[in-house]
């Protein structure tokens, strides 16, 4: 990780929050989480934006079946966001990996930017975090840290909300995200509580096979909708942190009675 010396400060009431996801470690269904809860959001009329900041490997416009050729954050501050839906944008990612170090300041400055246009904004990320991930977490309203039930996705995550704290990020913005945790025990459980020393641990039904056969296709709008895992569950995560950084949002009861976990 390059060296990085944000500020960690509040924000202004006057900018959209920004929340953030990562991860330390590859596969954990972070983009797709970001996705669904983009979704989530303008469906309720919130108008959102998503910004891949994985500038090497962000795939999302080739999930979403978008032309290469449309803007990206190749232009960085001149980038131009593609319409997903009505109240929904996409600020792509770029075609081409090597060019993320030398956009990496202008990806910064366009998020922040873009706090004035949208009543919602957010980041996902790379596996391998850099300066960007480092003034996308200190200027978060939010901070989703996403893992798997993998041992070493866990340990992952111990190391990643050490190095949060030594950015200075209060731990009241960090959320702790458990995907995947289909069939996991409640001692399981609450030996990764245990490890993250945490008091809320949001957990995620298992979808592998209905995300990648849906989102695969370009059909994250047809996911939503059916509600299928673990759409009802970031629903619900939504329903308890949104109001937190001012937005109101909650879980649609025909939802809410089919989530995995109770």
């Amino acid at each position: 990780m390059d060296p990085v010396q944000p500020t960690c400060s509040a924000q202004s009431a006057r900018r959209a929050p920004l929340i953030t996801l990562v991860s330390a470690s590859g596969g954990v269904g972070k983009s797709t989480i970001a996705l669904i809860a983009a979704h989530l959001t303008a469906a309720r009329g919130t108008k959102t934006a998503i910004v891949e900041g994985d500038l090497q490997f962000g795939d999302m416009g080739f999930w979403l079946g978008l032309d290469v050729k449309l803007s990206s954050l190749a232009q960085g501050e001149a980038c131009i966001p593609v319409p997903i839906s009505a109240q929904l944008d996409l600020f792509k990612a770029p075609i081409l990996p090597e060019v993320a170090e030398e956009i990496s300041e202008a990806t910064a400055r366009l998020v922040e930017g873009s706090r004035t246009s949208y009543d919602l904004v957010i980041a996902d990320t790379g596996q391998f975090w850099s300066g960007l991930t480092g003034e996308l977490l200190c200027n978060s309203d939010l901070v989703l840290l996403v893992m798997d039930q993998r041992r070493s996705s866990v340990y992952g995550a111990i190391k990643a909300l050490e190095l949060c704290q030594r950015l200075g990020i209060p731990g009241a913005r960090i959320a702790f995200v458990l995907n995947r945790a289909s069939g996991l025990s409640r001692g399981e459980i609450e030996r990764i509580e245990d490890s993250l020393g945490c008091e809320e641990l949001f957990r995620l039904a298992d979808g592998k096979a209905s995300v990648e056969a849906l989102v695969g296709t370009g059909r994250i709008e047809e996911l939503v909708e059916e509600g299928a895992s673990p759409t009802s569950d970031v629903e619900s995560l939504l329903a308890a942190l949104l109001p937190r950084i001012g937005i109101e949002f909650s879980a649609s009861e025909r939802k809410r009675a089919r989530r995995f976990f109770p």
